[in-house]
């Protein structure tokens, strides 16, 4: 799996073969928000915005998983965060 982060105009600036790559953008760059979606078949959707526009999307086997991922991401502590479609902060104390 080949995981991509996109700029605003829709262009490849970065590939990742794991999160990794992707947590590590996250350290270096302001995220405006992130969204995360349970779809019906239990699996889960997320999606980050940075603040210059950059973008990055991908698919969860499990929302379980994608949950806990995010409440345990540090760098995206107290940032905005809509939950199938609910707006919020992303805190280890929710049931993010």
């Amino acid at each position: 799996m080949n995981l991509e982060i996109k700029n605003s105009a829709g262009e490849v600036i970065q590939r990742s073969k794991n999160l990794r790559g992707i947590r590590r953008k996250v350290g270096r760059d302001a995220v405006r928000h992130i969204g995360i979606r349970q779809c019906e078949c239990n699996c889960g959707y997320l999606y980050i915005l940075f603040h210059n526009g950059d973008n990055f999307s991908t698919n969860f086997a499990s929302f379980e998983v994608l949950k806990t991922s995010v409440r345990n991401w540090r760098n995206l502590q107290g940032c905005l965060i809509s939950v199938n479609g609910w707006w919020t902060r992303v805190d280890k104390t929710l049931g993010v």
